[in-house]
């Protein structure tokens, strides 16, 4: 009876610890719900199975302590919601000439959805498995790029709406290739563009005020070079006058002796 009692009691702890070590070993009670994870470990690599919250996986890697991170996914996409403002060029500069003194700015709303593809075979290639920190910061790198696209792309005066706006961001986006093997989404929630035909005439009222400043200097530039020239003149005229009496000082007593003016006389000369 002893014997018995004492298999009993063995084999009660044995299946404690086979228990123990299947739930230890248990991938999915890793898990939050919602989320998937990939395993990696140092005995086998990156696991290829894409594990979620749900299901019966058991992988002995576990076992083995700090042997195996189970790295968890967010399969949902990272989304943001960019704001830009950007003004014509010289809008400040211009907007004097036109009527109520409009800012010529573009303001754009857009919401961006960015995911990546989470599965083993992804990782493998990258031979890399990134963490949350890590999958935000690329994240952050495609939306910031896709901001750079959107600044680049506004101030071209074809964009009359946000479907032209999109359509030359898309297909920049696939020239340069930011996409792949990324997905993507992005939906234009506001676009306020400013009048062209207002910008234009302003822009142009601006340059016709510049022309006619220059045709003003130009022309006081003139006129200071014709008084500089008679002041030249007739310094000239007083120091011949000065040579001529000092060449001749029988002069000063015949002119003395008139009531000629002698300017007039040097002028005859």
């Amino acid at each position: 009876m002893k014997g018995l009692t004492k298999k009993l009691i063995t084999l009660f702890f044995l299946l404690l610890i086979a228990v123990a070590l299947w739930v230890y070993g248990w991938v999915e009670l890793r898990i939050p719900n919602g989320s998937t994870a990939i395993l990696v470990s140092k005995t086998s690599g990156i696991d290829t199975n894409l594990f979620s919250s749900s299901g019966h996986s058991w992988r002995w890697q576990l076992l083995i302590p700090r042997n195996a991170t189970l790295y968890i996914m967010n399969p949902r996409p990272y989304t943001k919601t960019i704001n830009i403002t950007l003004s014509l060029p010289s809008a400040k500069l211009y907007a004097r000439y036109a009527e109520g003194s409009p800012p010529f700015t573009i303001k754009l709303t857009a919401k961006i959805s960015h995911s990546l593809p989470l599965t083993p075979s992804y990782f493998i290639q990258s031979k890399t498995v990134p963490t949350e920190t890590q999958l935000k910061t690329l994240h952050e790198a495609f939306m910031t790029k896709i901001s750079n696209i959107f600044k680049k792309i506004m101030l071209q005066p074809q964009i009359k709406n946000s479907l032209t706006l999109l359509s030359l961001v898309k297909a920049q986006i696939q020239t340069e290739n930011l996409s792949a093997p990324s997905q993507y989404s992005i939906e234009i929630i506001s676009l306020d563009i400013p009048d062209y035909d207002v910008y234009k005439a302003a822009k142009n009222a601006y340059f016709d005020i510049q022309r006619s400043i220059v045709a003003a200097l130009k022309e006081t530039k003139t006129d200071e070079a014709l008084l500089k020239k008679r002041r030249d003149d007739k310094l000239e005229m007083i120091k011949e006058y000065a040579q001529l009496l000092e060449d001749h000082p029988v002069l000063l007593e015949y002119l003395s002796k008139t009531s000629q003016d002698p300017a007039a006389l040097f002028q005859q000369r």
